[in-house]
């Protein structure tokens, strides 16, 4: 049963993003039809992007790993983020795509395409098909309490992927 509904979920997702492509369905409407159709029979809410999103066509890097250390801060005044983004491209007969190309961190709410802060990949390049990147964040003006960032990253073809998001637990 859970294979049939997520076999119908991607392929309701497909159709979504399919239209919104053709310029059939505005942007913000697809984006939020598939976060939608991702979060039923799962804990809820975007963040489950995290752990059940999959590559629609020919998307850029969706992130399949994001986590902040350390997270609660426990007083830190630097916190380190880590995300694995992943260019995979499923309808071209291939299994990855182009390459990661690049990875931006947002602090409180999302930005556009091309703002944010540039996150620095782990091994010194961009160029693979999946890669780490990271960002120490300095921390020390917020007050207690919830900081919410995102992540989001794009393909050497400049295709964006969907961003993903975590809470950081400032304390003291």
């Amino acid at each position: 049963m859970a294979r049939v509904k997520r076999k119908l979920i991607t392929g309701l997702a497909r159709a979504l993003l399919s239209g919104w492509k053709r310029g059939l369905i505005p942007r913000g409407l697809a984006l939020g039809g598939i976060g939608f159709l991702l979060s039923l029979g799962t804990s809820g809410g975007v963040s489950c992007v995290r752990t059940c999103y999959e590559p629609l066509m020919n998307e850029g890097p969706y992130v399949k790993e994001l986590f902040a250390n350390p997270n609660p801060t426990g007083g830190a005044d630097t916190v380190r983020v880590e995300a694995l983004l992943v260019d995979e491209v499923w309808d071209e007969g291939s299994d990855f795509g182009p390459g990661v190309a690049g990875a931006k961190l947002f602090l409180d709410s999302l930005g556009y395409e091309g703002n944010g802060i540039p996150m620095l990949p782990s091994d010194g390049q961009f160029g693979s098909d999946s890669e780490w990147v990271y960002l120490n964040v300095d921390v020390s003006a917020y007050q207690p309490g919830a900081l919410r960032i995102y992540v989001r990253g794009w393909d050497l073809d400049y295709e964006w992927g969907y961003p993903d998001s975590l809470d950081i637990e400032i304390t003291e």
